[in-house]
């Protein structure tokens, strides 16, 4: 899982382009799971970097037992976002995450 920022670890790897990454950074992307990008309430955005990955599709994550183990802060969106689109059956985090998802869910 990861946010749309510029030291995201998608970048840092060069999975991704700079290019590419503000090309992604228009107001419905929220964040990514293997480079696959959601929106606001969890759907997938279809973006042309996608034809060339190999891996899970995200939609096959919906249906399979996902165990997601995050806690850092400027990941919070990506991991309610996540959460949101129903891609993590199982959240492993620390307690200041888990309050911060919870504040972010009553709100």
């Amino acid at each position: 899982m990861g946010g749309i920022y510029l030291d995201a670890t998608i970048i840092q790897e060069e999975k991704m382009t700079m290019y590419e990454l503000t090309f992604i950074k228009h107001p419905n992307a929220a964040s990514d799971i293997l480079g696959q990008f959601y929106d606001q309430n969890g759907k997938i955005i279809d973006l042309p970097h996608q034809k060339r990955l190999i891996g899970t599709d995200l939609k096959s994550l919906r249906v399979l037992n996902v165990i997601a183990v995050a806690s850092v802060e400027k990941k919070i969106e990506a991991i309610y976002r996540a959460l949101k689109g129903k891609y993590i059956t199982v959240l492993i985090t620390d307690e200041a995450t888990a309050i911060s998802l919870f504040n972010m869910e009553v709100k």
